[in-house]
């Protein structure tokens, strides 16, 4: 009996897990997201592979970028769809550079300090993202 509460205590903390982490991911493909992002009244911009390539981010399929806007408060997400899930894990850290000039940028822009705890970054799949947790919970 004791080993039956305590496997079904297991079982229910790692669904509580999944469920979590899978509530901060973006969709899963850039339409959704986009579609999602739309409908949260972010402004949206999708691009090819473009934009990251710039940076030397190669393979990327598609690039969402939210942004969304008030006097004052600013969020903001940019979501890269890789190829191949193994392109997406190749490029992380050159991604974490980009998402860090990003967030400078984004910070002059809008003349005001994100917060360390704002600010997230994460890859699943064949996909990567970074942005505030609320723009990243607006494409999801």
């Amino acid at each position: 009996m004791k080993k039956r509460i305590t496997c079904l205590a297991f079982i229910s903390l790692a669904l509580v897990c999944i469920l979590l982490f899978a509530a901060c991911t973006p969709a899963s493909t850039p339409e959704k997201a986009k579609e999602n992002l739309e409908n949260n009244d972010y402004s949206v911009l999708t691009a090819g592979g473009t934009i990251p390539a710039l940076f030397g981010i190669k393979n990327v399929s598609k690039t969402v970028i939210g942004t969304y806007s008030t006097e004052d408060n600013f969020e903001f997400v940019t979501i890269l769809y890789f190829e191949t899930s193994q392109d997406a894990k190749d490029a992380v850290e050159k991604a974490k550079e980009y998402a860090k000039e990003s967030e400078k940028d984004k910070e002059e822009e809008m003349k005001k300090e994100k917060s360390e705890s704002d600010w997230t970054f994460g890859r699943k799949g064949n996909m990567i993202w970074f942005g505030t947790k609320t723009g990243v919970k607006a494409a999801s």
